[in-house]
């Protein structure tokens, strides 16, 4: 999916698990270590016990700086 997601040339965001308190997913410091990542930490509500409800931190990926959207078509608009 990454090969081909860079290969269309758009821009895109996934969203993947990142970490909760017993594990950390790999693949964003491998398959994904290129992307940009912001956070967001979710609660799950859901659960077989209750013990198992816990927060989870999400990974948005991105294959651009999320801070600079905009700014460029403002740049090249004074050009």
């Amino acid at each position: 999916m990454r090969d081909e997601l860079y290969a269309s040339g758009a821009k895109f965001i996934v969203s993947t698990w990142d970490e909760n308190k017993y594990r950390k997913n790999e693949y964003i410091d491998t398959v994904w270590k290129g992307c940009h990542k912001r956070n967001q930490e979710h609660f799950y509500h859901v659960g077989a016990k209750e013990k198992n409800r816990s927060f989870m931190m999400e990974a948005l990926l991105m294959n651009y700086d999320p801070l600079t959207v905009g700014k460029e078509k403002k740049l090249n608009m004074n050009n």
